[in-house]
């Protein structure tokens, strides 16, 4: 078995003089990795060793626990740093369930530990029994490929440090044991006699992972002898099948999207391009490029992917963290909800006025209209009911033959950005508006009135004060 940890440290690169945080919690998967780990490092083959048990304080007998395993790591003459956590924090703020939330306070107290010591790379205890496990357990909640395929040797995770996720870290995260079964584990232990830290709530049927453990695996292997290693197996493959699909994504994901600021915009024709295998990965890599410690559930990448193929322009779709995708006539904006109207300005480049404005014309005048643009207007007599203003409800456009139609649906037709309309400048004539800068031709012209009005482009000096100017 120390072969076995020696390969899996090799695959990760580490060796004598690097650093690996080793999760103890005193049960026997964890007591053996840390033994291995320890051998090799005696034997002058392995990284210096951190190890760290967390404390989850969900029963009274966990002070204990803390206590046994401070008396192993002293016997194997190797620090160890003690981490109480609040999992009840977590299991509030999210709405998790214990086994999640505890989970969720384990990795960031092995992040911050971690980050302590200049490291990053933490080696958990998993083996061959636990990836059957969560496989099923995945099974059950409808996962696909990437979570048939279970748990990897090697795999790296952006973790919140707090309930809040007020900030992040990513971690490497090392399971040596992973391909080794439990009763090889177990035999390990009783030859170098290794007495395990024993976690009652492990036996209650009631935590999910215990039922599948105690009750569906033994049922399983009756019904078919020899599941458990059937379903390792499958989920080695699904991972091959997953790496490719994820080389996939991220190639096509290169080719339909496009970074600014803020945000990512996600081409919709070229996204429609793409085969329905990598859509949904390509959603999870727009999300992820914005804000990576976002966890989606399938809900929510389903409302973004379909939003993407066929969403109405102007639809907002939550997705969590104060980030939601935005649906705009050609692309599908994702980011911050509150950088949204400026990164479309930005994107645009429309003239704009101040929302609510109005101006009365009564002579010839310029008007800025937003960083890039201005409005020249010129009175060939006295036109009086003349104003420039942004829109109001109920304000219809006058056509050409005299007809009368909506702004708003006038807008629509010209894939005008819902959150740009309000600030477009218009021309206004005794309530028709008569004009929109920057959606109808750049010139216009009353004869009645000998009213014109020209949309210029600003001088390129004053062009680049605007595009420094904020936006936002």
């Amino acid at each position: 078995m120390i072969e076995v940890v020696r390969d899996a440290l090799r695959m990760a690169g580490l060796g004598t003089g690097d650093r690996l945080v080793v999760g103890l919690s005193g049960g026997i998967d964890s007591q053996v990795l840390t033994h291995l780990l320890v051998r090799l490092r005696e034997l002058g083959d392995g990284p210096d060793l951190l190890l760290v048990h967390v404390d989850h304080r969900l029963r009274p007998a966990s002070a204990e626990d803390a206590r046994a395993v401070e008396r192993i790591a002293h016997a194997l003459a190797f620090p160890l740093e003690v981490i109480p956590v609040d999992v009840d924090a977590w299991r509030v703020t999210h709405g998790q369930g214990v086994e999640a939330a505890a989970r969720a306070a384990r990795y960031a107290a092995f992040a911050q530990a971690a980050t302590a010591w200049s490291c990053e790379w933490v080696a958990v205890g998993h083996n061959r029994d636990d990836q059957v496990e969560t496989v099923i357990l995945r099974l059950a909640r409808g996962a696909g490929p990437d979570g048939l395929a279970g748990m990897r040797l090697i795999s790296e995770r952006t973790v919140p440090l707090d309930p809040a996720g007020s900030a992040h870290l990513t971690i490497k995260l090392l399971r040596p044991l992973l391909s080794v079964r439990r009763s090889e584990i177990e035999a390990y232990a009783a030859q170098h006699r290794l007495v395990p830290v024993v976690d009652e709530s492990n036996a209650d049927p009631r935590f999910r992972r215990n039922a599948v453990r105690h009750e569906l695996i033994p049922t399983l292997e009756r019904i078919v002898p020899g599941a458990s290693a059937s379903i390792a197996r499958n989920a080695d493959l699904l991972a091959d099948d997953a790496d490719l699909l994820s080389d996939l994504a991220f190639a096509a994901f290169t080719a339909c999207s496009r970074r600014s600021e803020h945000s990512i915009w996600l081409e919709r024709g070229a996204f429609r391009d793409q085969p329905a295998a990598l859509q949904r990965r390509i959603v999870l890599l727009a999300v992820r490029a914005v804000a990576s410690g976002i966890e989606l559930n399938r809900e929510r990448v389903d409302a973004v992917w379909k939003a993407a193929l066929d969403g109405a322009a102007g639809r907002r779709i939550e997705i969590g963290q104060g980030v939601s995708a935005l649906v705009d006539y050609d692309a599908l904006l994702i980011g911050p909800n509150d950088r949204f109207e400026a990164e479309l300005r930005r994107q645009y480049q429309m003239p704009e006025l101040a929302s609510d404005t109005t101006i009365a014309i009564e002579r010839s005048m310029t008007v800025p209209v937003g960083p890039f643009w201005v409005i020249e207007i010129e009175v060939g007599c006295d036109s009086p009911g003349w104003v420039l203003r942004t829109r109001r409800p109920g304000d219809r456009q006058r056509l050409p033959d005299g007809r009368h139609r909506r702004l708003q649906d006038w807008l629509v037709d010209r894939k005008v950005p819902v959150l740009l309309r309000d600030r477009l400048p218009l021309l206004v004539h005794d309530d028709d508006v008569r004009w929109v800068g920057g959606v109808s031709t750049p010139h216009f012209e009353d004869v009645h009135s000998r009213l014109t009005a020209r949309l210029m482009r600003k001088a390129q000096d004053a062009q680049r004060d605007g595009e420094h100017a904020s936006v936002d």
